[in-house]
């Protein structure tokens, strides 16, 4: 979340709300390593969104 709050510049609650809504969307997975949550993309991603231009 710390990586997202400083390149787009918002508040932590805002960073949260935007990975969460990403979660829900199913473009992120969320997990608990420790005893903060980390996002990672989801492994269908490039499926769902397809794959960048080359």
């Amino acid at each position: 979340m710390q990586s997202h709050r400083n390149s787009r510049r918002v508040s932590v609650e805002t960073a949260r709300q935007d990975l969460m809504d990403l979660a829900e969307r199913g473009l992120l997975t969320r997990g608990k390593p420790g005893r903060r949550f980390a996002w990672s993309p989801a492994p269908d991603l490039v499926t769902r969104v397809g794959s960048p231009p080359t």
